[in-house]
């Protein structure tokens, strides 16, 4: 008998401690749960995001869509995109992506210039991918305007790669992981976990990080003092309650794009930076503007209204659209 108390006791007291942890983050509504409960929401998304895989287009230069790049002709502006899966426009179809989006807007508002929009953005690359590709395709790209945003999945091309991959996808659609996915306190421990492994970087990859800022910068800097703008973007993020900071957890990978946003406007004061961060953030319901399986990416409306954002800036300083 006594064993068997033993062995309760401690059941009981883990079961009691995970009902109180639930219920305290239930009430403070933390985290977010994005995640869709109801079965048919995530099975749809999942559906979707498989379907849309399937119907992407790559062109010779490795880049989404059967249109080649070329070199531009004299009297077309050319803007280049260039950045990870946003850019690309992960889950959705090629002509909801932000590029396309800002191709169609500018057009339209500018009908006196021909303008280019080159979506160069490629999934899962890091900011030492992204400015590789850029500095090894430049004569190609051709560029007069630069539009870069980088670092969700990382800084330096060594670093591992956590993608939303097909096992994770499995997970969230079995039983267990729909079951785990409606849990506040999971999602907090799941959270603090992704925090814990960006406490373990080390001295050596600071430093390596650091490397890869400084000569992403420079690059940025002599294509600028080149002719040619440089815009900067920085990730929105949804909200996570009306209790919580909007910024209250963001993790290693956020803390190192700050750090490299602020490295690149301290190398050239003319970058031109357009806060995404804050202009989401004064959104109410800006959680309707993401995927519905993951907040890591945004939906059709998310990459419209990002678009509307850098068109707006980019219609109030005529000169950056005249040679």
């Amino acid at each position: 008998m006594n064993k068997i108390k033993k062995v309760i006791f401690p059941l009981v007291t883990l079961a009691l401690f995970i009902f109180m942890g639930e219920m305290t983050l239930r009430i403070l509504r933390f985290p977010a749960i994005l995640i869709d409960s109801k079965v048919k929401a995530l099975i749809e998304c999942r559906k979707e995001t498989v379907a849309y895989y399937k119907k992407y287009d790559f062109n010779k230069l490795g880049l989404r869509g059967n249109k080649e790049t070329l070199p531009k002709q004299n009297d077309v502006y050319r803007i280049v995109c260039i950045g990870d899966s946003w850019t690309f426009g992960l889950g959705v179809p090629e002509d909801k992506s932000y590029p396309a989006f800002l191709g169609d807007l500018l057009n339209k508002s500018l009908p006196g210039m021909k303008i280019e929009v080159v979506n160069a953005g490629i999934s899962s690359y890091r900011v030492e991918e992204i400015i590789h590709f850029l500095e090894m395709n430049i004569n190609v790209l051709t560029p007069d305007c630069i539009i870069f945003l980088g670092g969700s999945s990382g800084i330096t091309a060594d670093e591992v790669v956590n993608p939303w991959n097909n096992r994770y996808l499995n997970f969230y659609s079995s039983r267990i992981g729909l079951f785990l996915s409606k849990s506040y306190l999971y999602n907090a421990l799941s959270n603090l976990v992704l925090d814990l492994k960006g406490l373990q970087y080390s001295e050596k990859d600071r430093v390596r990080e650091g490397m890869v800022i400084a000569y992403s910068a420079d690059l940025l800097d002599r294509l600028q003092k080149e002719g040619k703008t440089i815009i900067l973007l920085n990730y929105p993020l949804p909200k996570i309650s009306k209790s919580i900071p909007y910024n209250v957890y963001q993790g290693h990978s956020s803390r190192s794009i700050d750090l490299m946003l602020k490295t690149f406007m301290k190398k050239n004061s003319n970058f031109v930076f357009i806060d995404l961060y804050n202009i989401f953030k004064k959104i109410e319901n800006c959680n309707d503007l993401f995927l519905k399986m993951c907040h890591t990416h945004l939906n059709e409306a998310g990459y419209n209204v990002m678009s509307r954002a850098i068109g707006a800036y980019l219609r109030q300083e005529p000169l950056l659209l005249r040679k």
